[in-house]
């Protein structure tokens, strides 16, 4: 478990546990898809495909490693503000779902979460066991190879038949759907590698001109969003993290921190060191 020399001293430590009190009911009908898949690695398939159907406020989305696949959770770039309480509450809540539904002694092999260290972790460690990792570039619990397959003891397959027939119907009458689903893989591939028009566009199955035709309906383009993407995530490690400026600029794909600098005092006037919250100690800038 990563402890920071520079804990956060404000009580967000009470998300964790209001998730042990709420539940997966705060995503409504999606659940009842979600608890009849026949395997975690269907679950998570499922959350991928029909999560956009239920909010466009938040998006999952999975990374693959050696160990097996990173579940990744987050804010979307367009909703402002501090959403560390979110993210907390979200990942907790999938965690103590995985519990219920595979074994009561589960817990995640390890936990991903972008922000700093709280001062108070016992909530942390007892939703998510003791392998949490701060200042991480991503907010995520990782799923190993064995895990993945393993059976849901709620699933049924009739169930889950009539859940699709209902999203696909749902679907079709979505104008939005592409506009979201851009911002989803502009966002979750973000840190990750250089997000390019192409590269989203073959994930939809597009071709560039035909993705960039329905972003204009949608009075929009994908440099737009890719930009908006960029400054909300550098806003955010700027105001949330303890990460170096020069290591955002680098996790973001800028040339250098000079460029990212000037990225940053165009689009919001100020510089990226005025950004910081003079309460949070933060690394030494390079």
């Amino acid at each position: 478990m990563s402890r920071g020399h520079n804990r956060r001293p404000y009580g967000r430590y009470f998300r964790p546990s209001l998730a042990e009190i709420q539940g997966e009911t705060v995503i409504g009908p999606l659940w009842f898809l979600l608890r009849n898949s026949a395997t975690i690695k269907e679950f998570i398939d499922n959350i991928l495909i029909n999560y956009p159907a239920h909010t466009d406020v938040s998006f999952f989305s999975t990374e693959s490693n050696r160990d097996g696949t990173i579940l990744s959770y987050d804010i979307n770039p367009d909703i402002t503000g501090n959403h560390t309480q979110i993210i907390d509450l979200g990942l907790g809540i999938l965690s103590l779902s995985f519990r219920r539904y595979i074994d009561e002694s589960w817990k995640p092999k390890s936990v991903y979460l972008k922000v700093s260290e709280p001062y108070e972790l016992e909530p942390y460690i007892k939703v998510f066991g003791k392998n949490i990792q701060f200042n991480q570039e991503m907010n995520g619990i990782l799923i190993t190879k064995e895990e993945l397959k393993l059976p849901l003891r709620t699933a049924s397959r009739l169930r889950q038949t009539f859940f699709e027939h209902e999203r696909l119907i749902h679907d079709d009458f979505n104008p939005r759907s592409t506009l979201v689903q851009v911002e989803h893989i502009i966002h979750s591939s973000l840190t990750r590698h250089h997000c390019s028009l192409e590269f989203t566009a073959k994930c939809l199955n597009m071709k560039p001109r035909t993705l960039q035709y329905h972003l204009r309906h949608q009075n929009t383009t994908f440099i737009a969003l890719l930009n908006k993407a960029k400054l909300n995530l550098a806003l955010r490690y700027l105001q949330h993290s303890e990460i170096s400026i020069t290591e955002i600029s680098q996790r973001l794909h800028f040339s250098d921190s000079a460029v990212f600098t000037r990225f940053i005092t165009r689009h919001t006037g100020k510089s990226p060191k005025r950004h910081r919250p003079k309460r949070l100690p933060v690394m030494q800038d390079s």
